[in-house]
């Protein structure tokens, strides 16, 4: 297909300097005449990113990002207002010292990517000559290469693996590819409204990065019953297929009076890895995002085909009734082994978590399947 000809010759590497101005770097004809047109690199130096408001804690009107038309189960209207979004290097305090803080997001080695894939090397299945734009982090590495960094944490339990950003090291000279990372948002009730208590949620990341996560993004048309012709009551439109990776060497989260006082206890996970596998386009599973008749949004990541549907391999497309390979359609059934063998399979690993001052150890859970998933809207 030569999908990637649409961005041939096409090279970025972005500096954003401390004054906030991007800056482009010049290439020489030696270093031109290795540029393969693989898309687009990003990289961001010496980046800190800090939105916050300075506003009277009264002042439902003033807040930077607000959400407007949410009500309690009483029917008051609240709104929910962002009061602080912050990316910055790490040892930030949870936000409250960010001066100096900057970090590096990716590096030349290992940027952020922007790129158009041809389908057809992606694996088959439902890839199949389709064009596929990428938005990709840095990427991993494999658990058993040498080279790269535990994800978060100064061990880690093979879920994990290593990641190509480093963590800040005073001592080498780098400043580090990981991010402190955090928001406030506050919901606040009009000041005639009595009885009710305008509070803060306040989400932290310490040391994280996304490391190996990206989204691929294709216009699709689903044949969702599987009867190999696509109905107008069929989904056509934008597909996703995403990786969404989170380590961190801390997450906090709490709930304060707008104020600031009287938090109650903290939530904090150590040493957090997170792999969310949204959609399996390998075995026509895209994800999609959708609005149905009520105006309500839909998130759906699509049924596994069953044993009949014309783009599973086969003859006889029959699965034995005792789910064995004897008796079954060989290639249906080597189809469905490879998809429980090696589809996309999620994972959450915490080395400890801690509510208040009680602990409850560490918690894994691996290969996370999902054959089925609807997530709708509703008014309230």
């Amino acid at each position: 297909m030569g999908c990637n000809n649409l961005l041939t010759n096409i090279i970025l590497f972005c500096t954003l300097l401390p004054s906030g101005v991007f800056a482009l770097q010049n290439l020489s004809e030696d270093e031109l005449s290795t540029v393969s047109g693989e898309g687009i690199g990003l990289v961001f130096e010496d980046f800190q990113f800090n939105a916050k408001d300075n506003l009277p804690l009264d002042d439902t009107d003033g807040y930077t990002f607000k959400i407007t038309g949410i009500e309690d189960q009483n029917g008051n209207a609240v709104d929910v207002s962002l009061g602080q979004f912050y990316i910055a290097g790490t040892g930030t305090n949870y936000g409250a010292d960010l001066e100096g803080k900057t970090v590096n997001l990716g590096r030349l080695s290992h940027p952020y990517k922007i790129d158009v894939l041809d389908g057809n090397n992606l694996g088959g299945g439902g890839w199949t000559d389709k064009a596929v734009l990428e938005i990709a982090a840095p990427e991993m590495y494999a658990t058993n290469q040498l080279d790269g960094y535990n994800c978060a944490g100064v061990t880690d339990p093979g879920v994990g693996g290593k990641c190509t950003s480093r963590p800040a090291d005073s001592g080498t000279g780098y400043k580090g590819e990981r991010m402190d990372i955090g928001m406030s948002l506050y919901t606040v009730y009009d000041n005639s409204i009595s009885n009710v208590k305008n509070t803060n949620l306040n989400f932290h990341a310490k040391s994280a990065n996304f490391d190996g996560s990206y989204i691929r993004l294709w216009g699709d048309k689903i044949d969702e019953n599987g009867n190999g012709t696509i109905e107008a009551t069929e989904y056509q439109g934008l597909s996703m297929e995403a990786r969404l990776h989170l380590h961190a060497d801390e997450i906090f989260i709490n709930s304060c009076q707008i104020d600031g006082t009287n938090c109650g206890d903290a939530m904090v996970m150590t040493g957090v890895k997170i792999r969310l596998a949204l959609g399996d386009e390998k075995y026509f599973q895209p994800a999609t995002f959708d609005v149905d008749a009520g105006g309500n949004f839909v998130f759906k990541i699509h049924k596994l085909p069953s044993p009949n549907d014309p783009r599973i391999p086969g003859t006889t497309h029959v699965i034995a009734s005792d789910g064995l390979r004897a008796g079954s359609d060989t290639a249906t059934w080597d189809w469905y082994n490879d998809y429980y063998t090696n589809g996309a399979k999620s994972m959450i690993s915490i080395d400890n978590l801690t509510v208040g001052s009680e602990s409850f150890g560490s918690s894994t859970i691996r290969g996370l399947q999902i054959q089925y998933l609807e997530v709708t809207s509703h008014d309230l």
